[in-house]
């Protein structure tokens, strides 16, 4: 018969003890990683806040400057759409005949909808929606080049065409192309 000497039978539960440890430290590491990418996400989305509150606060209270901007957008960010809450005619029922509100329009988003019509803290969405948690607030905007009070930025190639001018009292936001 076979039998083990007291040497390999020590052997034998330091390998198992071994094979133990670099399962744990891998499973630990793995997680550790993919933690760090979700920091990193969230970094890159405080950024993106960062930067278009502070253009907006650098250009908007100076009549007449303006700035042509190439932001960068985070991963995963599909458009941006800006959305003016005060309609220069005064009318108060405006925000729900827009296009952003509209089944048939193609800028169509209910959740953006919505929070347009019930939501004035923020005046910058993401698609998809829940993608920016943090709410961005570019104080009292206006958008031009279009009559629905909201302008979409695709930014599916992860960095967004804008042009900011100051007009003293607000901010005029436009595409730029």
């Amino acid at each position: 018969m076979f039998m083990m000497r007291k040497g390999q039978t020590t052997q034998i539960f330091f390998f198992i003890l071994a094979i133990i440890i670099i399962g744990l430290l891998l499973l630990f590491g793995v997680k550790s990683i993919m933690e760090l990418g979700g920091k990193v996400e969230q970094i890159d989305l405080v950024r993106f806040k960062i930067d278009l509150e502070s253009y907006a606060e650098e250009i908007g209270p100076v009549y007449g400057r303006w700035k042509k901007l190439e932001i960068d957008v985070p991963a995963g960010i599909e458009r941006v759409c800006f959305v003016q809450y005060d309609d220069p005619e005064g009318d108060v029922w405006y925000k729900q005949y827009q296009g952003l509100c509209k089944n048939d329009n193609e800028d169509y988003n209910f959740l953006m909808c919505q929070a347009w019509q019930d939501d004035e803290s923020r005046n910058v969405y993401t698609e998809p929606f829940d993608k920016l948690d943090i709410g961005i607030n570019l104080g009292n905007i206006e958008v031009g080049g279009v009559d629905d009070y909201y302008l979409c930025v695709d930014t599916s190639e992860h960095y967004m065409k804008i042009k900011m001018t100051g007009k003293g009292d607000k901010l005029l936001i436009e595409e730029w192309e």
